[in-house]
């Protein structure tokens, strides 16, 4: 196993999690439960973290594929540059899931905290899935457009 293989292997975990804690959030807010809202609230510091993980693991799986036959440089940068933006959102998502959970101590937070977490976890979650896109534009011809086309037995 190597950088690259870790790095794909870990970044799957915010791309989910960003989404489903938002999705979790915003029923909290609207039944306005005290409950739900930690568990998501949970899961947006359990993304920032691997979020961060997945940030630190970037540059030295950068340095496995970057000279191998395909790769683009102008690809890397371009996703480096979205995953940067997409961590550090997912990272104020957590510091803000963080703030609301000490500011509730088992009642629901204040709802302009919670509405702000949502915000940012909302943005986050775009900016991850556009970031993971990126990523994937790096060595998976398939998803680019006009690329592999093949008949797929139709």
């Amino acid at each position: 196993m190597n950088w690259a293989h870790i790095h794909l292997a870990v970044n799957h975990v915010p791309v989910i999690l960003v989404p489903v804690a938002v999705a979790l959030l915003a029923f909290a807010v609207v039944r306005k439960s005290a409950d739900v809202s930690t568990v998501s609230l949970g899961l947006f510091v359990i993304a920032a973290v691997f979020g961060g993980g997945v940030f630190l693991t970037g540059e030295p799986a950068e340095e496995v594929v970057e000279d191998l036959p395909g790769i683009s440089e102008s690809a890397i940068e371009t996703h480096e540059e979205a995953a940067e933006a997409a961590a550090l959102t997912t990272g104020l998502a957590g510091l803000l899931a963080v703030a609301a959970i000490v500011v509730g101590r088992g009642r629901q937070a204040p709802i302009w905290l919670l509405g702000t977490t949502l915000v940012v976890g909302l943005g986050a979650a775009g900016m991850m899935a556009g970031a993971a896109n990126l990523g994937g534009r790096i060595h998976h011809p398939e998803i680019l457009s006009g690329g592999a086309t093949g008949s797929g037995g139709n």
